[in-house]
This record gives C-alpha cells, structure tokens and sequence, in this order.
C-alpha cells in the first residue's frame, strides 16, 4: 500500500519584529509621525499620561488579550512566572498585614487589661501578706494555706515580670526560694537532656535555670549546625572544582548564557535607569529629590534582582510604553523569563522565612496558618480570658480587708 502524504503547509513570511522600547538604547516615547500638539494641550495630557503608566505597574509584561495570534511558549512561560511572582508578593503582604493587625488589636485591647491585672495582682499579693503572720488571727488553718498559695502564685508571676519586691514576698512565704525553684527545674531539665548535652559543655552544665540549660544548648545545637553546613559546603565545593575541570555538557553551556542573558538584561535596565535619573538631568529641586528617590529604589531592586521593581520604576521614569511583550524577542523572553524565575524562588525563601518569623512573633504551634479569622477569634478568647481573670483578683481584692469577705473568697478559690 503507497504512504499517504500530508499536504505541505503553505509557507508564511515571518513578520519583522519590532524593537522593544523597553530594551532600547535609547527609550522614547514620542511618536515621529503623530502631528505636534499645542504647548497647552501637552501639559493637560501630561499627568494622564504618567498615572497611565504608573497604573501600569506589573501589567507591563501582561499580554494583549485581543492580539490575533497566540502567545509563544516562551511567552505563556512568562506569564506563568510573572503571576508566580505577584502571587508570592500578595501572599507576602497578606501575611503582614494580618500579623500587624493583630499585633495592633492585642496592643490596643489585651495590654490595658494585662496592665490592669498586674496591679490588682500586686495589691492582692500585699493584702493577703499580713493574714500569714504568726499573730494573725481570724482564718482557718486551710484559709491560710490557700492564701499562702495564692499570694506565692502572685508574687511568681509578678517576678518573673522583673518585680524585685514581690521575688523577696515570695521567698518570705514559700517553702522554696525561687533560685532553689529554678535551679531544681534545670536539675530536672539537665537530666532529661542528658543523652544530647555535651558533657563538656560548661555552660550547659552550669546552668542555673531552665532558661540557661535552654540558651546553651541552643548555642551547642547552632555550632554543631554551622560544622555540619561548613563540611557540606567543602563537599559541594570540591565536586564543583572537579566538575568545572571536565568539559561542560551543551545543557551547562545553554544554562550559561541563558544566565548571561538575564544578567545582561538586568544590568541594561539599571543602566538605563542611572543615565536618566541622574541629578544634573533634574530641572528643579522638586525634580531632584523625586529623580533621587527613584534612583535609591532603583539601586534597592536591582541589589536584590527584582527585575519588576526595575520595570515599574522605568514606567515611573517615563522610559517605556506598558505594552511591549508582543514585540519582545524569544531570547529575551527568556531572560526576563529567567530572571522572574529567580525572583520568584527567592520570594518564595522569603515567605517561608516570613512564615517562621511570625509564627514565633504570634506564639502559635509550628505548621499553623496565620488566617485573620483565627486570630480574630484567638485575640476574642484571650480578652475574655483577662477579663475573667480580672474580676476574679479585683473580688479577692475588695474583700481582703475584712474577715468574713475573705473567708469566703478564699473558700471559692481553695481549689
């Protein structure tokens, strides 16, 4: 049987592309063929003109919905980049506008109440003192066991807050000084940790509180990290010294220039920003401060290779059109595409970090999700909470000065 043959696909004459302003060596805006405005009509045009652009911002590198013809795989890579990139900074943003209001809302609704209750502590504390003398009369032996306890619980709690005075009331009526307190705890700690310690490690062994055992067995597990991080990275480095000696691959040599590339695309936009932000181009002093500030974000983003804050500041700077992806070349597709890429790989560092950072800040178990939801309704506990501890002390409070009230309150509260 003969081989059917497909019909030949008619040939196409590729378009020429057309240069990208963004990537010029000398960016304009100004369209040669459009006819002169009047002076007036381009001063009204020109704000409209500049909150366009900068209401451009990441949309510069957006496709045309309308375009004719698809978009390019090194285009829709792009794309896919681009949205990774402002999906990593919106969840950035998220996570700090949460965690700073509710650090905001415990500052404004649980320290007042936090304020509050030390005090009423603190008084508490002082007024049950004189019932626990030896010639004090007017309290059963169990009242005065349960005053004993609550008015050492008080005082524990107010000295670890760093009150001196009620550290010295504590020891006055608790069986155990509160050195011998935490002495015994890190005795406790000490032993539970002993399979991990260090024996030579003095500080660990000298420890005197629990927080002392905990600081140096940080320092011991930080060293051992750091030991183990250097010997990896001598392995790494002597693997990449023998790597770099054979001849590379034609993929090494791709991943190369495809750096090169981005490298070079980064380094034009700074340049072009630097040349056309410089001071003496300013015409005013308003102009200078506006032109030294953008050159300071500039320096900022280009430091830390954000090549979208390099693109908003161009916008800003009135170097280039927003709508220019259509016109870019694949290789430099690629390279914008490679170095949002990058971009995105760190921001996504970032928020992990981040993550970590405000999980320890809120006190939340590691693995949680900071959702406003659930610190809403956390901060709502946490008030209430207060508030019940609150009115229990101030009661304990009002009735400490006569016998009757007291009993009775102690009575309620000798469990």
């Amino acid at each position: 049987m003969a081989e059917r043959r497909q019909p030949a696909k008619p040939y196409r004459k590729p378009s020429p592309a057309a240069p990208d302003p963004r990537f010029a060596a000398s960016p304009s805006d100004i369209d040669v063929d459009a006819e002169p405005a009047d002076a007036a009509e381009q001063t009204e045009a020109e704000p409209a003109r500049r909150s366009t652009r900068q209401a451009a911002g990441t949309r510069s590198l957006q496709a045309q919905q309308g375009a004719d013809a698809p978009l390019s795989p090194a285009a829709q890579q792009l794309q896919r980049e681009l949205a990774r990139v402002e999906r990593l900074k919106a969840q950035l943003a998220q996570m700090e506008s949460i965690g700073q209001g509710y650090l905001n809302g415990s500052a404004q609704r649980l320290q007042p109440l936090r304020e509050r209750l030390r005090q009423a502590q603190r008084g508490l504390a002082l007024a049950l003192a004189p019932w626990l003398e030896a010639d004090a009369r007017g309290l059963s032996r169990a009242q005065q066991a349960t005053a004993r306890r609550l008015l050492c619980q008080l005082a524990q709690q107010l000295a670890a807050g760093g009150d001196a005075d009620m550290a010295a009331l504590h020891d006055r009526y608790s069986p155990q000084s509160l050195s011998d307190q935490r002495r015994a705890a890190a005795d406790a700690l000490r032993e539970h940790l002993s399979d991990w310690l260090a024996p030579d490690d003095e500080a660990a062994q000298a420890a005197a509180s629990p927080d002392e055992l905990l600081g140096a067995a940080r320092r011991q597990w930080q060293a051992q990290t750091e030991a183990q991080r250097a010997q990896r990275e001598a392995r790494q480095a002597k693997r990449e010294a023998r790597k770099a000696q054979r001849e590379p691959a034609p993929a090494a040599l791709l991943e190369q220039q495809a750096q090169q590339d981005a490298g070079a695309t980064l380094r034009q936009l700074y340049r072009q920003l630097a040349s056309a932000l410089h001071p003496d181009r300013a015409g005013d002093e308003a102009e200078r401060q506006r032109m030294t500030a953008l050159m300071s974000a500039a320096n900022a983003a280009y430091g830390r290779r954000d090549l979208l804050a390099l693109l908003d500041l161009q916008l800003q700077a009135e170097l280039a059109d927003p709508d220019h992806l259509e016109r870019l070349s694949a290789q430099r597709l690629q390279a914008v595409s490679r170095l949002l890429k990058e971009q995105a790989a760190s921001l996504e560092r970032e928020r992990q970090g981040e993550q970590q950072r405000w999980l320890h800040a809120l006190d939340l178990p590691a693995g949680s999700r900071i959702d406003a939801a659930m610190l809403g309704r956390r901060l709502e506990e946490q008030e209430l909470e207060l508030l019940r501890e609150l009115r229990t002390i101030e009661a304990g409070l009002e009735q400490a000065g006569e016998p009757a009230g007291l009993k009775a309150w102690l009575n309620r509260n000798a469990g």
